[in-house]
């Protein structure tokens, strides 16, 4: 009986198997957006053109995603080191109250947000308007839930 509800929440990975449905080449393409501008990145919509991605894994896929599909890698390609170095001064800056007076309340919010930043490095949902929405409520829930 469990197997079966396993099998029916999983299917499409069972079907499919674990490939990357074409991350890989959309992280080669960051990694050398990154390449060819180190410093501030070529911006958000700096992946190469569909017409040049339609042959490949792509092909499948209708409209060519314009993100990395990894929260890294689509920073590094879009605003380079410097834009990444902010990004991650803002997470460790904004993770503080966790570790200053840990609670468990701070600690499951924390561990749910860690689920969405983690769930980014195969997605791209912190540039998505829900998930980004979820994260910000939740950054709100932990500041506000530390003691003065």
């Amino acid at each position: 009986l469990l197997w079966s509800k396993i099998q029916s929440l999983l299917g499409d990975y069972f079907a499919r198997g674990f490939d990357s449905n074409g991350r890989y080449e959309l992280w080669a393409i960051a990694l050398k957006n990154f390449a060819d501008c180190p410093i501030l990145g070529r911006g958000f919509s700096g992946f190469e053109s569909v017409h040049k991605l339609e042959s490949g894994a792509f092909a499948h896929m209708g409209p060519m995603p314009t993100m990395a599909h990894n929260t890294l890698f689509e920073l590094l390609s879009a605003t380079g080191i410097v834009g990444t170095l902010a990004y991650g001064y803002y997470r460790v800056v904004s993770l503080i109250p966790v570790f200053k007076r840990p609670t468990l309340q701070k600690t499951m919010l924390a561990l749910s947000l860690l689920v969405t930043l983690g769930g980014s490095l195969l997605d791209n949902f912190v540039f998505n308007l829900y998930p980004m929405y979820f994260a910000m409520v939740t950054l709100a829930m932990i500041h506000r839930a530390d003691p003065v």
